[in-house]
């Protein structure tokens, strides 16, 4: 009978647990990342904590570890894809823009990595929602995720405007 007693009150502990421990993991990820990514924009670092904390927390999700490993890793990578694509855009100079107009073959590729991501964040979703943690857990994850899919809509926007970006003589390549 004490034992029983013991063993919902032993939940609520694993719960509080996993949720300071996830806190915790993305505070820390965020002094990481500001010190590292200072001049990165705002939904770039939030989104590089977000990553950071699937990676660091997937040990807690269980059974779903590896796939949630996984995808964390491909979108960081996909990440990476993207900063230097866009890094291609912009240095491209104004000058080549004004003519040429913007850089198609750097703004298809973030294209590319967006698409890529839009599955790996639904299937983080699901992850999220089949795991065991409580409510309060997956709200906090389900917010990383989140971060993860503004920095999506921002690099969306920038491939966007560079894709409809023609130049004066663009559309003789184009």
């Amino acid at each position: 009978s004490q034992l029983q007693e013991q063993k919902p009150n032993h939940g609520l502990n694993t719960s509080i647990q996993a949720l300071e421990q996830i806190q915790s993991k993305i505070q820390e990820k965020q002094e990481e990342v500001n010190s590292t990514m200072p001049n990165s924009t705002k939904n770039q670092k939030m989104a590089a904590v977000a990553v950071q904390t699937m990676e660091t927390t997937a040990s807690m999700f269980g059974k779903s570890e590896a796939n949630v490993s996984r995808i964390s890793n491909e979108i960081k990578n996909s990440f990476q894809i993207s900063t230097r694509a866009e890094e291609r855009i912009r240095g491209r100079s104004g000058f080549v823009k004004f003519f040429a107009g913007g850089d198609n073959e750097a703004a298809g590729l973030i294209v590319q990595e967006i698409a890529r991501n839009e599955n790996r964040i639904r299937e983080l979703n699901r992850l999220i929602d089949d795991s065991d943690f409580d409510s309060q857990t997956k709200a906090v994850l389900q917010d990383q995720v989140q971060n993860i899919e503004q920095e999506q809509l921002r690099l969306k926007a920038l491939a966007e405007e560079e894709l409809n970006n023609k130049g004066l003589f663009g559309w003789i390549w184009k």
